[in-house]
């Protein structure tokens, strides 16, 4: 929410002209150079005040802000803020300490202005909004107690009442600019977000492979692979056992992947990894195959045990210059060669790699050849005596 401190540049420049006006004007009536010097010092306060917010706006435009950076532009903003309620206090101040009431009218005015904005526009920031309506509100109303007649007294209750009624204000703008942008998080999580398996989606590999800066010494894999016999998974046991093993799959993969890899279902039966930090391509080679191993293994899902194939096919690129796309063509037409030859595990690499990748590593037993063994009809389905291995 700090981000939205840079977008009150309008309101800031019209507070600021308007200070200087009745400012010097009242500087000019009470013939006071305290009254200027306080005028311009604010005056000053609020312009720089702008300045920030516009360098501010520039630098959320060019991506994500660090929480540490957050921080020194609200300490920054802050500052400014703080600055000009103390400089429109002491103004408003030195004008209900003077006789003229057509001059204290136009402090009532200035004081009243500059809060309502603060309620508005900082409130995003809850303690710089209030730390700046009481530092703009209560020197004035000490002012007004000293004078001591009855309208002076009328007129710090009512500034009283309305520092209370701004405190509440400030909570409520700050509950709701909360709430607006945790629902926004929400629902962009959910929209790259798979409902079923709760991995995310194709919206979030482009996310991640769009807003990171790879590493240029560092290489990124891409792996693409689809479930082999999912649809006589589906065809033997119904749909329900299909998702389930869905299901499954994404757990498997949450509890194989290490830190920072990024596993997505992005159709059907199909998943894409993304592996990115690589110091050796060695070590795609190593997950691709440490990925075939644990997903081949059988699945218990109520009661039925269902072995699966997949083929798996990967890509490899510097981080420096690495395209999404290409990536994804690559690793979907090694995934297909690796289909084609009954699963397994298939790189796409340079032209000199794709000789010593040649021939990937295939299973024990022959997918097709196991898949011909084993009854997935849905009546053997239905008796459910023994468990199936279903494959293309």
């Amino acid at each position: 929410m700090v981000a939205e401190l840079a977008y009150s540049i309008i309101p800031t420049s019209i507070l600021g002209a308007i200070t200087l006006i009745i400012g010097v004007f009242s500087a000019a009536s009470l013939a006071r150079p305290l009254i200027l010097e306080a005028t311009i010092v604010t005056t000053v306060m609020s312009f720089l005040k702008v300045a920030v917010m516009i360098l501010h706006r520039q630098r959320n435009k060019t991506g994500h802000v660090l929480s540490s950076e957050s921080l020194r532009w609200e300490m920054m903003h802050g500052a400014l803020t703080l600055a000009m309620a103390a400089g429109i206090s002491t103004l408003a101040t030195m004008i209900f300490l003077a006789p003229d009431l057509s001059l204290q009218m136009l402090a009532t005015v200035l004081i009243f202005g500059y809060a309502a904005g603060v309620i508005t526009r900082v409130s995003v920031r809850p303690a710089i909004a209030a730390s700046a309506v009481i530092t703009v509100g209560f020197p004035p109303i000490a002012a007004c107690v000293l004078a001591g007649d009855r309208p002076h007294l009328i007129l710090a209750a009512t500034f009283l009442a309305f520092i209370l009624a701004g405190m509440q204000s400030v909570v409520h703008v700050y509950r709701t600019a909360k709430r607006q942008i945790g629902l926004k998080h929400d629902m962009a999580a959910l929209a790259q977000r798979d409902s079923l398996t709760r991995l995310p989606n194709r919206l979030a590999i482009r996310e991640a492979s769009d807003n990171r800066a790879w590493p240029s010494d560092r290489a990124i894999a891409l792996h693409c692979f689809d479930v082999d016999g999912f649809k006589l998974v589906n065809d033997a046991y119904g749909h329900q056992i299909g998702d389930r093993l869905l299901e499954a799959i994404a757990d498997r993969l949450r509890a194989i992947l290490p830190e920072g890899v990024m596993a997505a279902r992005v159709g059907g039966d199909e998943f894409m990894v993304l592996q990115p930090g690589l110091s050796d391509e060695r070590e795609a080679e190593r997950l691709a195959y440490r990925l075939f191993a644990n997903l081949t293994e059988p699945y218990d899902l109520d009661g039925r045990l269902v072995r699966i194939g997949v083929s798996i096919g990967y890509a490899i690129a510097p981080g420096a210059t690495a395209d999404r796309e290409t990536m994804i063509r690559q690793a979907d037409a090694a995934s297909y060669i690796a289909k084609r030859r009954g699963g397994g595990v298939e790189y796409h690499g340079a032209a000199t790699q794709d000789a010593a990748h040649q021939n990937s590593t295939k299973p024990a037993a022959s997918p097709t050849r196991e898949a011909a063994s084993c009854d997935s009809s849905p009546a053997h389905a239905a008796a459910d005596t023994q468990p199936c291995a279903a494959y293309h």
